[in-house]
């Protein structure tokens, strides 16, 4: 790095085992070149939180079941499930995840009010005209069963 250069890192750590949620500091060794192929080195105190992994499954469970029931085409469910999921990443503190979520609750949101405007005249009308002949039929069936029989000629 040059003479007053900073850079900025994002570190994922990810805990393995049953490592204890809770707040952690460590130090990072980072080795660099200088300008004239000497190497250097510096260290940086960071300190770091581990949440509880029973939130970050459920979180991860909340979105996979939202992805298939949107995939599925159930939007209401999809939603639910999202929701969830955008709940339990805020509680993470994962502003990313919060976002990518919130596109997909907006997007449920859109395709379920789609579908509900999605009955077209034309169905009302097909609906009208089953129903009609529907009536008259039942019409001609009381007809007959409730019609006299008539009186043989003599």
């Amino acid at each position: 790095m040059r003479s007053q250069e900073s850079r900025n890192v994002t570190l994922n750590i990810a805990a393995k085992g049953d490592a204890s949620a809770g707040s952690y500091k460590t130090d990072v060794i980072v080795e660099y070149f200088d300008p004239y192929g000497t190497k250097r080195a510096t260290t940086e105190s960071i300190s770091f939180e581990i949440k509880d992994s029973a939130i970050v499954k459920d979180a991860e469970k909340y979105y996979a079941q939202g992805n298939d029931y949107f995939d599925k085409k159930n939007y209401s469910k999809a939603l639910g499930e999202y929701e969830k999921a955008k709940e339990a990443y805020q509680q993470l503190g994962l502003t990313g995840k919060v976002t990518e979520i919130e596109a997909r609750i907006e997007l449920a949101k859109s395709l379920i009010e789609s579908t509900k405007s999605s009955i077209t005249p034309a169905i009302y009308i097909t609906f009208g005209v089953l129903l009609s002949a529907v009536t008259m039929e039942l019409g001609v069936l009381l007809g007959t069963l409730t019609r006299k029989p008539k009186s043989p000629k003599f």
